[in-house]
């Protein structure tokens, strides 16, 4: 089989630079998270765990596509059955107990925890982890690596993305209608302008994320 465009431009190099093996893994686990930025909601990671050289047509950073595109490609891929994933979502509650450091650190390791279990431990020892940007895990039995825009240049990590996004998205319109006001279905927690004048005529609600500056600062000042 031929391998396609990305995979001479990654795996020949950065692959075998990553993970210094004297045979590349069988089988990668591409993991990446939704919403870190946002001012309300949950952390979303998503992991996906497929062939080394799996790929999807269409498939792109889930950031190049809008909001309807990303569910559809979602979607898509899903209906394949031709990878394992598992999503995890950390809510503002715990984000704001343990700080977001803390919080999205768990969140990726719950991810991947999850996607591995559904692999025999025959299979765990040839599956590496690619982590997008700089999250980090703490386990011994797998070999994990952050590489820095990964969800542009990895197959699995894009597909992580693409899912995290579409069911992140999904809890947000359902806040919508829990906690009406903010929007929450348009900008998905995001600070736009218009969650930021909704901010300052309803004040934070309780699934926005106090230690982050622009909700200290509303609460100091009265704006954002």
């Amino acid at each position: 089989m031929n391998k396609p465009e990305w995979a001479g431009r990654l795996f020949d190099g950065d692959v075998r630079r990553l993970f210094p093996d004297s045979l590349l893994p069988r089988f990668l686990v591409g993991a990446d998270e939704v919403g870190a930025g946002a001012w309300a909601g949950p952390f979303t990671v998503c992991a996906v765990l497929a062939p080394l050289e799996w790929n999807f047509e269409g498939l792109k950073d889930s950031k190049k596509l809008g909001p309807k595109r990303c569910v559809k490609v979602a979607q898509a891929m899903l209906k394949t059955g031709s990878f394992r994933y598992a999503v995890r979502h950390t809510s503002s509650v715990v984000i704001n107990a343990v700080g977001p450091r803390l919080a999205l650190q768990h969140t990726f390791e719950d991810a991947v925890g999850a996607v591995l279990l559904q692999v025999g431990p025959e299979v765990l020892s040839t599956v590496r982890v690619v982590l997008d940007g700089e999250a980090t895990i703490a386990r011994t039995d797998v070999s994990s690596v952050s590489l820095a825009k990964a969800d542009s240049k990895v197959p699995h990590v894009m597909a992580a993305s693409v899912i995290a996004k579409s069911q992140r998205d999904t809890v947000m319109a359902e806040l919508d209608e829990l906690v009406p006001g903010y929007g929450f279905s348009s900008h998905s927690g995001y600070g736009t302008k218009k969650h930021r004048e909704a901010l300052e005529r309803l004040g934070p609600s309780d699934v926005h994320r106090f230690n982050y500056e622009p909700i200290r600062r509303l609460l100091r000042t009265g704006k954002c």
